[in-house]
């Protein structure tokens, strides 16, 4: 079979048309011949990229060949063909959030408060199986029917039974949702609590449609996250309600130990405010604003 989706196929799959591209690879809506399942091809740019683009590619199906939860996209094949790696995944049909909220703007506190349960049921379970996401964003958060939100590109993700591909120093993810440590590159500090800091992050970006900390440079937005005292939804969405405002707020914190200490910890915490048995603000003072 023709590995080029120029022509038409790759591996087992016919090629219909280009979803999108970034920086390590395309991705194609493909169906596979011989079973008729509907996929999205994702095709490593061959001759781009670092000198472990291969490894990262790989080590991203390796990951998601291992989990199987409803929050996360699923693998179902990967291989090589015509010289160029390919995996084939669920196909969601779909937005990603951050599609959703360049188009229709913020969540409100309910429906954000409903993301989240569902990212850090999904979260728990990656954190659960051994592995770390360690790029928590809008973007690599589908969006399908119902609303159910599904976690995808594992690119970077940490298999805690081995040893990283990246060395300590080294700054993985994207830097606007990273917590300082990630962002520091100090390997042994990452740990599910960096990873509830980009949980509210993206929550953080949900209610008011930008991330906590913006810049012109990643340099700028890092240093931010070093310095800057942690923000607040409400102080750019006014109507954001105090008490998820709270959970928001406290999943930023600097310090490991003040964040809640584990995405489940998290998810039981948004679950009680869905059902109103939280009250807004009880943190506020140490190390926010208002």
């Amino acid at each position: 079979m023709s590995a080029s989706p120029e022509q038409g196929q790759i591996g087992p799959y016919r090629i219909e048309r280009e979803l999108g591209r970034g920086g390590m690879g395309v991705v194609y809506l493909g169906h596979h011949v011989e079973l008729g399942r509907a996929a999205a091809i994702k095709v490593l740019l061959s001759g781009e990229g670092s000198p472990g683009l291969t490894e990262r590619f790989q080590r991203e199906a390796s990951a998601l060949a291992r989990l199987e939860h409803p929050g996360i996209v699923r693998v179902y094949d990967a291989g090589l063909a015509g010289g160029r790696h390919y995996m084939a995944l669920e196909f969601v049909a779909g937005a990603s959030l951050d599609d959703r909220l360049k188009t229709q703007g913020p969540l409100s506190s309910r429906e954000a408060a409903e993301l989240g349960v569902q990212l850090c049921d999904a979260l728990e379970y990656v954190h659960q199986s051994g592995f770390l996401h360690r790029d928590l964003k809008p973007d690599n958060v589908l969006i399908s029917e119902g609303p159910v939100y599904r976690l995808t590109d594992f690119g970077v993700a940490r298999d805690l039974s081995a040893d990283s591909l990246t060395a300590t120093g080294t700054m993985v993810g994207t830097p606007a949702y990273m917590s300082p440590e990630q962002a520091s590159g100090e390997k042994s500090q990452i740990g599910p609590r960096s990873e509830v800091y980009g949980l509210g992050a993206t929550l953080f970006a949900a209610l008011t449609g930008q991330a906590p900390f913006v810049g012109s440079s990643p340099v700028t937005i890092v240093t931010q996250i070093y310095t800057a005292p942690p923000p607040r939804p409400s102080e750019i969405q006014g109507d954001v309600d105090p008490a998820l405002d709270d959970l928001v707020w406290g999943c930023l914190q600097k310090e490991l130990g003040d964040r809640p200490e584990s995405a489940a910890a998290l998810g039981a915490s948004l679950r009680a405010y869905l059902a109103g048995e939280l009250q807004g603000g009880g943190r506020r003072g140490r190390g926010g604003r208002g």
